[in-house]
């Protein structure tokens, strides 16, 4: 088997639950839940803003997208980026290689992926915007969703040297920002590195009791600490 590809989600599961994460990503043991109605609903919030942004960029010649109320909370920050910056693109998928390098999504060299909302440049500055669905939550700190898709677009955009990212809580019109410099990259790259590796040295896949168990779609057989029967 090559390399395990890692996202964002794919690292949090693993670092919350290496049983969880074999049974979910290489095990494929899980049931489907694309109907989850949470699941259901932040997609089509992602998928309105996304079609939103396209509106723009056509130069808003087409009929405007219809928005729900949650989509609607977002547009004026959208728009703040508009005048603020040159370029701005919707749902761009990134994956790079285990050189660094961009790469596209399904490449068997596939290393890193991440799903990014939102996108923007100007000369020397970048912005990811990445739409949270819910309860507004603290940022996960170092090592978190931020900080991977900082480091991958600092990676493959060798121009921009200070990125500004956010979460933006559509549902409470709140933001949670942080800012990052070119001279992080390399510390930023050798943590997810060091993640990557250890992921792939997994033998074990030991569970681990955690806040999420009681969610998990794990049965009794396949973990000793699940819930379910």
């Amino acid at each position: 088997m090559g390399k395990i590809a890692l996202s964002h989600s794919r690292l949090s599961t693993y670092q919350n639950c290496p049983r969880k994460f074999k049974l979910q990503f290489l095990d494929k043991a899980f049931p489907d839940d694309s109907d989850n109605p949470n699941f259901v609903r932040g997609n089509r919030i992602h998928e309105q803003l996304e079609h939103y942004v396209m509106w723009k960029n056509a130069g808003e010649s087409f009929e405007k997208p219809p928005l729900a109320a949650e989509s609607k909370n977002a547009v004026p920050i959208i728009e703040k980026i508009f005048d603020s910056y040159t370029s701005v693109l919707p749902e761009q998928k990134l994956c790079i290689d285990e050189n660094w390098n961009k790469v596209g999504w399904f490449d068997k060299r596939a290393y890193l992926r991440a799903i990014l909302d939102l996108i923007a440049f100007k000369p020397g500055r970048g912005l990811i915007c990445d739409y949270k669905t819910g309860k507004v939550r603290n940022y996960d700190g170092f090592g978190g969703q931020l900080h991977m898709n900082a480091a991958m677009l600092f990676a493959v955009e060798p121009d921009v040297q200070i990125i500004d990212v956010a979460y933006l809580f559509v549902d409470h019109k709140q933001t949670i920002k942080v800012q990052f410099h070119r001279d992080q990259y390399e510390e930023f790259k050798a943590h997810f590195v060091a993640q990557h590796d250890k992921v792939n040295a997994e033998s074990d896949w030991a569970p681990k009791i955690n806040q999420y168990c009681k969610w998990c779609p794990a049965t009794r057989t396949q973990c000793e600490f699940s819930k379910q029967l």
